[in-house]
């Protein structure tokens, strides 16, 4: 079981349903997972009191910061069948960096992924480059708007087939 550490974005309904809309039929995660910000990808270096208790120490002073996504991009995987669709957020872009830092200093440092740069993002698809880019170019011709509010920070687990909220650590 690997844990994971993210960010469930506050948002209008109207905007998380537009999302949830697109990720209906585009995102694969679309049954397991909300609509979030993933801050700490999937590990099981540490077990969950070891995992909960690095995270609080981490988050503890965290101020809470507004967000907003405006724009899409394409992010190619490792193949050309495994592309995502990213909504990223113009205001909080630093905030989530900061923070993904800030969490894989000390015991998850050895969990950092070097290989590929970390780029704040709400995921909305995955699928072909193709159709990646068509969903990105749709989603920035409707010049989106999607303010927001992140003050909290989930820890959560993944077994490989389903997702469980265990804790919910509040942002100062």
């Amino acid at each position: 079981m690997a844990f994971l550490a993210i960010a469930y974005p506050v948002i209008e309904s109207s905007d998380f349903e537009w999302i949830q809309d697109i990720r209906k039929l585009h995102d694969r995660q679309f049954d397991l997972v909300n609509p979030h910000i993933t801050l700490v990808f999937g590990t099981n270096k540490l077990n969950l009191s070891e995992f909960t208790k690095h995270i609080q120490s981490k988050v503890r002073t965290f101020k809470s910061f507004k967000v907003t996504m405006d724009s899409a991009k394409t992010i190619e995987g490792n193949s050309i069948d495994d592309c995502h669709a990213f909504l990223i957020p113009s205001v909080g872009f630093n905030e989530i960096n900061e923070l993904h830092d800030l969490l894989y200093q000390d015991e998850l440092e050895s969990e950092l992924r070097r290989d590929m740069p970390f780029i704040p993002h709400l995921t909305i698809g995955s699928g072909s480059k193709e159709e990646m880019t068509v969903l990105v170019n749709k989603v920035n011709e409707q010049r989106i708007s999607i303010n927001g509010n992140v003050g909290e920070v989930n820890i959560i687990s993944f077994d490989g087939s389903k997702v469980k909220d265990i804790n919910m650590l509040s942002l100062v």
